[in-house]
């Protein structure tokens, strides 16, 4: 640098002036460091914070990846398999062609080849068997069940069974090997008939479907003689690389195939729109989750370095720059986050890795431990960035008021500001009521108020939509939402060679007079034939013929229905059941209805009921139109009656099990039936328990029949106990969840009461010294605390139902959304309670010596 010299410019003097560069980096560390151990206390409780934080975040994360495998996991063993679309009744070509497709990850083939109707001489509800080629089973099968034992069949005598089915044939201890005399047929299209044969069992499974099915080998799949591209046999199971498609894509799959007459390709063309409800469900969960973990870690952070500034101040005095204030405190902060951040992942690993698998393993809700939590690196990993990210941007705004505040400002600063303090002080005592100071206090400190409505509001609703998610995926919840009786018993000799009537009168007032039994319904049933009548059904078998699952050509087969009604293959094509239903099966139906139905007309057989089919749905205004038809097990099989039909319902409000052919069956009352036929047929019993699932009068139900054979039960009690290992998963994860958001909520609310507490030792030992008693300032904090409870109790409700109705549309499927009230009362409760109880906790806790020592302190 080149400077004139003063005096004469004539002159020419030269001053060289040199600026050094000083390295201040090593200064700055070393204060850095000497701040950072004169705060012994400071940090111990800072790195417990942030290590809590770190902790609760990560294993909020391991926790809720768990808890989204045991649901999906309950879906795709409620499926039986997994797969995306199928493509019916498949040549070999189009086989290969669709594996060759980029788009398709797997392509197994699956055809239904046998149904068993006896074992031994125990009855069987016509139990179907499968041919599962190799990529099927392996690939698509196997993932989906919860456990199996043996192998698949490979010879033609070796069959694998369902544990329901096992259940159904009241085997109870399986061995591989142990041989099996079934009564079957094949489903070929040329089937000889009923056969008997000893097979050997050399596997079972489980899943939550409740079908009793099995499997069979490809050598008996050979030898029935059916065919995969038979009508309603043969399936390709089609599992894609990318499971969300749309209709175009089906559209273009439907092209390059070449399917041909009846065949298409069956999907579920509302897949991408479940799949965005379930990632905004869980993107708004997460959402809410890191809010709350910010909060509590932001808070932790403002109020340490921020009783600090003071001491910042004191430095600036000596010459330290903003610049270098803001690296002091950027530095502390960091060893701080680095040892909380790499203790809480270390305890989050282990409890994730150890003690939640451990927990739901002895609740007997998983087969392997390692299964339970299918956590990876990249989840602790990212928990510890967000945490550390955190702790860096909380740092900003201390860091820069200790940065830009001029030394007697930093001198001055508090981290709870009294402004308006002891004016709103006089208007206190100028009112002479606690709740006016209490209301004061509250919002003195406008920020701490708005951290401690969000922190616990967002945690509440958290916890909220967990409760209500929870209860959504609740066993007997979901069964309730099913709706049926607690047992339904077969009669399996309907539509046999043999009928027998095994629900005689003498067995139904046996089951009346059990003690635990509330309702008995009966369904009996008997073949029926429609004359042809284009005016009530032509639409339907347009429809019907229309649709994917056509039977074959509208025009011949109707034509043959009009011409020859003698038909045996008419009679079997378009017969159907005329259904019975008693008094309290007209009550259920006629609630299902809305209560449309006038019981004298339906008791007298002036009116019936149908119901949608399941192969053409709809109601194809059949409704107040007259059927005609005949009864061939009949008093009078000649004879032509006729019946208007009152109402259609829904395809669940048919009472019926055993089915006819595709014309739509007629539901009348029972006394009409047994005008008509004399003594009717009960092909099955509803029974309604007093105390649902209840083992006794299930036990007791099942004793009657003890010695029957041709009986076959299916008890939502069973569906319940399969359903049970999963509900414990569900329950425990989701508590987690909930309970570790409340231990963040109620960890930031602590930590705000003991800083603002402390901030406010002197005023407080000054309203003790002009005469306020600690009664009183212990009711006032009370009530502060009752404030605080209140209205994060409103605001978690403005966020916590919408926000889980959003979660709950996305998690729960088709079930109803509800809000459990008992669970949600005690939430709630427990939550204003503990936003009540704490200041005055930390209150007693904290300031417990003698007033002139807390006023003393509070100068200094």
């Amino acid at each position: 640098m080149v400077k004139s010299a003063a005096g004469n410019p004539c002159e020419k003097k030269a001053e060289v002036v040199v600026l050094m560069k000083v390295n201040n980096r090593q200064v700055v560390r070393e204060l850095a460091w000497m701040t950072y151990k004169a705060e012994k206390k400071r940090n111990v409780f800072f790195v417990i914070a942030v290590g809590m934080a770190s902790f609760l975040i990560a294993v909020m994360a391991a926790t809720g990846s768990a808890y989204w495998h045991t649901l999906t996991e309950r879906q795709l063993r409620m499926q039986g398999i997994d797969y995306d679309i199928s493509l019916g009744e498949p040549t070999q070509e189009q086989i290969e062609i669709v594996r060759a497709m980029e788009k398709v990850k797997h392509a197994g083939m699956s055809v239904a080849c046998m149904e068993v109707e006896q074992f031994e001489d125990r009855a069987i509800d016509e139990a179907d068997f499968f041919w599962l080629d190799a990529v099927c089973w392996e690939k698509q099968t196997m993932p989906a069940l919860e456990s199996y034992t043996g192998h698949y069949p490979q010879q033609e005598d070796e069959l694998m069974l369902s544990q329901a089915l096992l259940s159904a044939m009241h085997v109870t201890q399986p061995q591989i090997g142990m041989k099996l005399q079934l009564t079957y047929h094949t489903l070929a299209k040329d089937d000889s008939g009923v056969m008997v044969r000893e097979f050997t069992l050399c596997g079972w499974f489980l899943d939550y479907t409740g079908k009793e099915k099995g499997y069979v080998s490809k050598a008996f799949f050979d030898a029935s003689g059916v065919k995969q591209t038979d009508m309603g046999r043969g399936a390709l199971r089609i599992s894609l690389v990318n499971p969300l498609y749309l209709p175009k894509d089906i559209a273009e799959m439907n092209q390059a195939v070449g399917i041909s007459g009846t065949q298409r390709i069956s999907a579920d063309h509302s897949a991408v729109v479940r799949f965005c409800k379930i990632m905004a469900a869980l993107a708004a969960m997460l959402f809410m989750v890191l809010a709350s973990a910010y909060l509590f870690v932001y808070n932790v952070m403002y109020l340490s370095i921020a009783k600090n500034i003071r001491y910042y101040g004191q430095l600036k005095t000596i010459g330290t720059t903003g610049l270098q204030l803001r690296g002091i405190v950027y530095r502390q902060a960091l060893w701080n986050a680095v040892m909380g951040i790499a203790a809480g992942i270390a305890g989050a690993v282990f409890v994730s890795k150890t003690v939640v698998p451990e927990i739901l393993f002895a609740l007997e809700g998983a087969y392997e431990k390692e299964q339970v939590v299918p956590v990876g690196p990249a989840t602790f990993l990212a928990a510890g960035l967000f945490t550390l990210l955190v702790n860096l941007v909380s740092c900003g705004k201390p860091a820069k008021i200790a940065a830009e505040a001029s030394p007697i400002e930093a001198m001055r600063y508090q981290a709870v500001k009294a402004k308006g303090n002891m004016q709103g002080k006089t208007r206190g005592r100028e009112t002479g009521t606690l709740p006016a100071m209490a209301f004061q206090n509250m919002f003195r400190d406008k920020k701490q108020a708005v951290v401690i409505f969000l922190s616990s509001a967002v945690s509440v609703a958290v916890f909220f939509t967990v409760n209500v998610v929870i209860y959504g995926n609740d066993a007997k919840h979901i069964l309730e939402e099913r709706g049926g009786s607690d047992v339904q018993i077969l009669n399996q000799t309907t539509l046999r060679n043999r009928e027998r009537q095994i629900f005689t009168k003498e067995i139904m007032a046996e089951l009346t007079a059990l003690e635990g039994v509330e309702t008995i319904r009966s369904v009996s049933s008997a073949e029926v034939w429609i004359p042809w009548q284009e005016e009530v059904f032509a639409d339907y078998y347009k429809a019907l013929y229309a649709s994917q699952n056509s039977p074959g050509d509208y025009e011949t087969d109707i034509g043959r229905y009009q011409a020859d009604e003698t038909d045996s293959w008419v009679r079997q094509m378009f017969g159907t059941r005329l259904i019975g239903i008693d008094e309290a099966g007209f009550d259920k139906l006629n609630e299902s209805l809305g209560f449309v139905l006038d019981r004298q007309a339906f008791e007298n057989g002036e009116t019936a009921v149908t119901t949608e089919q399941i192969f053409a749905p709809g109601d194809f205004d059949m409704a107040g139109k007259t059927v005609r038809f005949l009864l061939p097990q009949g008093i009078e099989p000649d004879m032509e009656y006729s019946v208007r039909i009152a109402a259609v319902g829904k395809l669940g409000d048919d009472p019926r099990y055993f089915s006819g052919g595709y014309t739509p069956q007629l539901i009348v009352s029972e006394a009409f039936a047994e005008k008509l036929l004399g003594e009717t047929f009960v092909e099955l019993i509803e029974i309604d328990y007093k105390q649902p699932y209840s083992k006794a009068t299930e036990e007791a139900v099942r004793a009657v029949f003890a010695e029957e054979k041709k009986v076959t039960f299916s008890s939502k009690l069973d569906v319940y106990a399969s359903m049970l290992d999963t509900e414990f998963r569900i329950k425990a994860l989701g508590y987690g969840i909930g309970g570790i958001m409340a231990v963040l909520a109620l960890l930031n609310y602590v930590n705000l009461m003991v800083a603002g507490i402390q901030n406010r030792a002197r005023e407080l030992a000054m309203l003790e010294s002009i005469g306020m008693t600690v009664r009183q300032i212990c009711r006032m904090l009370w009530m502060e605390g009752t404030g605080y409870g209140v209205m994060s109790l409103a605001l978690s409700l403005a966020l916590g139902v919408p926000f889980s109705i959003v979660v709950f549309q996305g998690l729960a499927g088709s079930v109803s959304y509800e809000i459990p009230l008992l669970s949600t009362f005690v939430l709630f409760a427990v939550s204003v309670a503990l936003c009540m109880t704490v200041p005055v906790l930390v209150y007693r806790w904290t300031q417990k010596a003698d007033v002139m020592e807390r006023l003393q302190k509070g100068e200094d």
